[in-house]
Order: structure tokens, then C-alpha cells, then sequence
């Protein structure tokens, strides 16, 4: 967050786990913040399409020591599982 902005957010960032524990970080950018806050929830279970890896040299931050990191765009497809 910057906190000297009027509107602080810089992105959404997190880390997500697949059904075999394997972690990666993800990213929202703030242009879609609106778009997808809404509908991510902590501790729920995905399924995403369309989601782009870019190459974490590009971020100067990381949660997770891997090469890539998955950046939501407005394409990407989002389904909440329910259980």
C-alpha cells in the first residue's frame, strides 16, 4: 500500500495452494481490484482459466521463492467451489 495516495492499494497479492500443497503467488493488479475483491475469499477452494504467469523479476517483492507468479487480467475466469 502507498500510504501517501489518496486510494493506498497497490495490488491484491496472495498466495494460493493447489490440491498437491504446491504454492504460488498471484497477483491482482489495482485496475482490477473492483472487479475480483469482491469474489476472493480466504480459505476458499478455485478454479481459475485464463490466468497469466509473468515473470516474478518484474515484482520487487515475493512470497514465495519461484521464477513466475499468476496475474489476474480482465479474461480470467473465476468459479468459487462450494462444499
Amino acid at each position: 500500500m502507498n500510504l501517501r495516495s489518496a486510494d493506498p492499494l497497490i495490488s491484491i497479492d496472495g498466495i494460493i495452494v493447489d490440491e498437491n500443497s504446491k504454492m504460488a503467488q498471484i497477483n491482482v493488479p489495482k485496475k482490477f481490484e473492483k472487479q475480483f475483491q469482491p469474489l476472493l475469499h480466504e480459505g476458499s477452494v478455485y478454479i481459475f482459466a485464463n490466468l497469466s504467469a509473468i515473470d516474478i523479476k518484474q515484482k520487487g517483492y515475493i512470497y514465495h521463492h519461484q521464477k513466475y507468479m499468476l496475474q489476474f487480467q480482465s479474461a480470467i475466469k473465476l468459479h468459487r467451489l462450494e462444499s
